[in-house]
């Protein structure tokens, strides 16, 4: 039977008492989630961040789990089988008890149907130092990002200290340099500190727009690096980030050899425009309209010819405005 309401992303399931995080806004007739607590009695490694009964598992940890749901490092869950938990509808509960997501909560004036906490602190396990994973849905979100820019500029917010970037940084990991990083960071206010709590503030679709963008799903053909104008950047801080750019120009193009397309290298570098995708957060947010934008990721081939950023963890793919690096260099 089909849910009431799409699970879309960010929000929890429940499934054989682990508990998963939604990575797409596509999730019938199964749900594309990362299993990110089991309970304790299930893992073995004494290593592992204890939760309560649970433990928190990386990513290569949770792929010891479940295999036959798992496809390409991601799981695949029927919906039928899994408890769904939304953050806009256990959060006023939630905050209730937890005065730290409460701060943040109530700083934000959103309707309580388009904001909420997901992770650890939308299925209690939030240690008392957790940072506030805070979701708010469709366009409330530039509104309350707005908010965020006030806040800091009048001293009601903070943003990260270089200590805290540095954190961030090592972290994420990016294949970009600490300067770099924190030049595109600052002023994407998509982070920042109430007192001494630290908030994301993320950007969900909402639910009359979950399918505004079909879902992509192509070949690796190649890997390339390329510049291109950003046309438009209303999905900027989408998941995937999306970045449709043209005037795109080839700073190297190498495809691999595959039987599975048609493609040729020409057909790739005669393209004029091209849209970027980045399925990792750290390149959310990293360029705004009609700037240069330069990214290195992989060719993708399906309905069209994509550069996708993200593909795993540890990689050299990354995203930069130009623009901005320019300005500032």
């Amino acid at each position: 039977m089909k849910p009431e309401k799409p699970v879309r992303l960010r929000d929890f399931v429940k499934f054989r008492d682990c508990y998963f995080s939604v990575v797409s806004y596509f999730n019938y007739p199964e749900v594309k989630c990362l299993l990110r607590y089991a309970p304790a009695e299930m893992v073995s490694n004494e290593n592992l961040e204890v939760r309560g009964n649970y433990v928190k598992l990386s990513h290569e940890q949770a792929l010891e789990f479940f295999r036959e749901y798992e496809r390409g490092g991601i799981f695949y869950i029927p919906a039928c089988e899994v408890e769904v938990l939304k953050p806009e509808e256990l959060t006023p509960k939630i905050v209730e008890k937890d005065g730290v997501a409460k701060k943040v909560y109530e700083f934000f004036r959103v309707p309580p149907s388009h904001k909420g906490v997901t992770g650890s602190r939308l299925i209690g396990l939030n240690r008392e130092d957790s940072d506030v994973d805070f979701v708010v849905y469709g366009d409330w979100w530039f509104r309350a990002r707005e908010e965020l820019i006030r806040g800091v500029k009048r001293g009601v917010l903070s943003q990260p200290d270089e200590d805290c970037w540095k954190k961030i940084y090592r972290k994420r990991r990016p294949a970009i340099d600490f300067d770099t990083f924190v030049l595109h960071e600052e002023r994407k206010f998509h982070r920042a500190f109430i007192g001494e709590t630290y908030f994301d503030l993320l950007y969900v679709r909402d639910y009359d727009r979950i399918y505004e963008f079909e879902e992509f799903s192509g070949i690796k053909a190649g890997m390339a690096e390329i510049t291109g104008r950003l046309a438009d950047d209303s999905a900027v801080f989408d998941y995937p980030a999306r970045y449709p750019l043209e005037d795109v120009e080839f700073v190297h193009a190498e495809l691999f050899d595959t039987d599975e397309t048609e493609i040729r290298l020409d057909d790739v570098l005669s393209l004029s425009s091209i849209e970027v995708l980045s399925f990792t957060h750290t390149y959310a947010g990293q360029a705004f309209a009609g700037e240069r934008v330069r990214a290195y990721g992989v060719v993708e081939i399906g309905s069209k010819v994509k550069l996708v950023v993200g593909t795993r963890r540890e990689c050299e793919e990354f995203i930069i405005s130009e623009s901005l690096v320019n300005r500032n260099g």
